[in-house]
């Protein structure tokens, strides 16, 4: 039995004769690979999903995908219908040499690298190498044309043996040119290739006596018939993926049929009409709670002294004038100065600080309530460390003053660093030791702007994105300190106020309130702020215009 199939011109072509090359199929294409060694699933590469290089050279030829076993390099890379046609130039060494005078390696593999795939398929793959093997990825890979490459116009017979799919060898046999190539398998059968027809022919001429008709090219109908719609079924989903990966890759004639196919094809969509899936029959992908940022971090807090709340209340003294008795004394008997001194009472505020909600049983009782209540507590821990933050750098505040003028410093440095060494020289002469230092919004932007020729050769400052930055070796950190308008430095020591909590800050607990089948949770705290020193603190700035 023969039968007439119409392939891409020029696939067995005989091209001028090159002594030392081989012609063969590297990639069929449409065909599924066997299972590689590692376990990866088979994999289709339909026509157009592989890029070849434009220069053909740098595929290189090699023995088993043995890198350190070069024998030769591709002078010509073709991609058909049937799959990617390639010619190697054998090199002129003692492997190549070697290699023609027992090629018993006849099997071609080619060698890809940033393969996608969807499923079994293959979107895209870039071509970057080749090897002749014992045993390939495709069975139909292999050499068809090996040694010297005759003229086309003295038309020999090529008779070279070559194994399909299901493992029969079959003989290709080219008759007397490359327009005409028989195909016979092993139990006689015979298949004839013939070229497709010339563009100035007639393609609807009447096919010769034992032949049969070559068909048209087809057109898409605009309605899809039943019949369309019952051979688009049988074909399956592998034809039906198949064809859409060829429609949106693909090019040429194979193209044009894949789009053919999916116009036959019913629509089947997500929403709107035609949907297949109910409303709330695709169900999302449960998360749980999503990111809201990161937890708030105390900063102004941690510039004081922090302590455990001892009592309910918090004293101390201030011994006043304890530090003008001593005066000078003229000796010889004469009497001794002497003087008199006096305490100040200095006493804490005490702030508190509190949440609660009754919340029904079922948030506990039943799975998925609980995760969203332990949620909505982080919130509120959360709520009581923003605040407490705040209202301890309002302590802070109050406890510089009111502002003093900025002193006149040199052009050449931002006033901000220049607020900041006054606010150091304040403290130090206040006979404290400066630990920190706040830095409302227009400051910190003229610091962190500073170009490093602006900065003061002999104190070391470092400021960060993040809004905190050392000075000189001690804290400065980014903060509201009253005033907006303007720059404006507070610079503190933090010996000068205590901050005292509980141990445990915050405290939770709950209560049952059975008569509504509900537990009462709350939240409580305390701040215990006492001032030791004001002096200890200095805003340097001047107050916004009300």
């Amino acid at each position: 039995m023969t039968d007439t199939i119409t392939p891409e011109a020029g696939l067995f072509a005989v091209v001028a004769e090159r002594p030392r090359t081989v012609r063969g199929l590297l990639l069929p294409h449409g065909e599924e690979s066997r299972v590689s060694a590692s376990g990866t699933a088979p994999i289709t590469f339909p026509e157009g999903t592989v890029r070849l290089p434009r220069d053909p050279s740098i595929v290189t030829l090699n023995l088993e995908h043995d890198r350190f076993e070069p024998i030769g390099r591709a002078t010509s890379l073709e991609s058909t219908p049937a799959g990617i046609v390639a010619e190697f130039a054998i090199a002129d060494t003692e492997e190549g040499d070697a290699y023609l005078a027992d090629p018993s390696k006849r099997r071609l593999s080619a060698e890809l690298k940033g393969i996608v795939r969807q499923g079994a398929f293959a979107v895209a793959a870039s071509l970057t190498g080749a090897a002749i093997v014992t045993e390939g990825a495709f069975a139909s890979a292999g050499l068809f044309a090996l040694g010297d490459v005759q003229e086309a116009d003295e038309e020999p017979e090529v008779e070279v043996e070559s194994t399909t799919a299901d493992g029969d060898h079959v003989q290709l046999a080219a008759d007397t040119a490359p327009e005409d190539v028989t195909v016979t398998t092993a139990d006689g059968a015979t298949t004839r290739y013939v070229p497709a027809p010339a563009e100035d022919e007639n393609p609807e001429a009447a096919p010769a006596a034992g032949e049969e008709a070559t068909m048209a090219s087809a057109v898409a109908p605009a309605t899809a018939s039943p019949a369309d719609i019952e051979r688009a079924e049988e074909a399956g989903a592998n034809a039906v993926f198949s064809a859409m990966t060829i429609a949106l890759h693909g090019h040429g004639a194979a193209r044009e049929e894949a789009e053919q196919m999916l116009a036959a094809l019913s629509d089947i969509k997500i929403t709107g009409t035609g949907a297949l899936p109910a409303t709330g029959v695709l169900q999302p992908a449960w998360v749980g709670e999503v990111w809201r940022g990161r937890a708030y971090q105390r900063k102004y807090i941690t510039l004081g002294t922090q302590g455990s709340i001892a009592a309910m209340e918090a004293k101390g003294f201030v011994l006043d004038q304890g530090t003008a008795l001593v005066q000078k004394w003229a000796g010889n008997k004469a009497p001794i100065p002497s003087g008199t001194a006096s305490t100040s009472l200095v006493t804490s505020v005490l702030d508190k600080y509190a949440y609660g909600a009754d919340i029904a049983r079922e948030f506990f009782d039943l799975p998925g309530g609980e995760e969203v209540i332990a949620a909505w507590w982080r919130g509120v821990v959360e709520s009581y460390a923003r605040l407490t933050d705040a209202d301890a750098l309002a302590y802070i505040v109050a406890a510089a003053g009111a502002p003093v003028a900025a002193d006149t410093y040199p052009s050449d440095y931002p006033a901000a660093l220049g607020m900041l060494i006054q606010g150091i020289e304040h403290i130090e002469d206040a006979e404290d030791t400066p630990t920190f230092a706040v830095m409302n919004r227009a400051a910190w932007r003229q610091a962190l702007y500073a170009g490093h020729e602006r900065i003061p050769e002999f104190v070391n400052f470092d400021f960060g994105t993040k809004g905190e930055g050392v000075a000189d070796g001690f804290r400065v950190v980014r903060g509201d300190i009253g005033i907006d308008d303007s720059p404006a430095v507070l610079v503190g020591s933090k010996q000068g106020i205590r901050f005292s909590e509980l141990g445990t800050t915050p405290v939770t607990f709950d209560a049952l309130d059975v008569a509504k089948g509900g537990v009462d949770r709350a939240t409580v705290g305390y701040l215990q702020t006492l001032v030791d020193r004001p002096s200890s603190f200095a805003l340097i700035g001047t107050a916004d215009t009300p």
